[in-house]
């Protein structure tokens, strides 16, 4: 996996976090911090 794809799980903070569970581009994985491998 690409670094830039784990680099966007890297220092979420609750703003971040919120973004990611509403992106409906993200697997549910994604939305809730775990990149896919």
């Amino acid at each position: 996996m690409p670094s830039a794809a784990v680099d966007r799980f890297d220092n979420l903070d609750f703003e971040a976090f919120r973004g990611l569970a509403r992106d409906a581009s993200l697997s549910r994985h994604e939305k809730v911090g775990f990149p896919d491998s």
